[in-house]
């Protein structure tokens, strides 16, 4: 109904009270009464534990984070220090890089059975104003890296489970 515009003031709001036959601001009210019963329930009140320590003078992200099979996160590490790049933080809270990532149109990745996808920008040797973005898968053990497509345009690239198929958008 929302999409449909009907009503046509506020659609969302009369949607949400069609469907639930409650006014939307006491939908609100119990949306956000529940979700704080669930944020203060006692087994949820455990302490924060940081993967990796802060550091002065320097912003660190970790983006996209994987959980290996073996414990380890493996994230996109950008700084302002460093140019950025794709690494692993051990269970213990070691960290070690796995490759330096080429440059991109956004910062996804995917990550399946030890292999890392994603897609990276290509200019054109011969034009100027036309570019390419080829998609890199990375082996997380030895770091090598391939390409697997020439002058395409694919974006968000996601890994099958099994490391074989590859699903992306042209």
């Amino acid at each position: 109904h929302a999409a449909a515009f009907k009503p046509l003031l506020y659609p969302l709001q009369g949607a949400i009270k069609k469907a639930t036959r409650i006014s939307y601001n006491q939908f609100v009210d119990d949306a956000f009464s529940f979700y704080q019963s669930q944020w203060n329930k006692d087994d949820i009140k455990q302490p924060v534990q940081w993967i990796t320590p802060t550091q002065k003078n320097n912003v660190v992200n970790y983006r996209y984070p994987y959980t290996t099979a073996g414990g380890a996160v493996i994230a996109l590490k950008t700084t302002n220090k460093s140019i950025p790049s794709l690494c692993i933080i051990h269970s213990d809270g070691t960290e070690d890089k796995i490759s330096i990532r080429d440059i991109t149109y956004d910062d996804y990745f995917s990550y399946n059975n030890g292999k890392i996808v994603y897609a990276a920008y290509q200019p054109d040797i011969r034009w100027g104003n036309r570019d390419y973005s080829v998609l890199k898968v990375v082996d997380v053990v030895s770091g090598n890296e391939k390409k697997i497509s020439t002058h395409s345009k694919y974006f968000s690239p996601d890994i099958s489970h099994d490391g074989k198929a590859i699903a992306t958008v042209e």
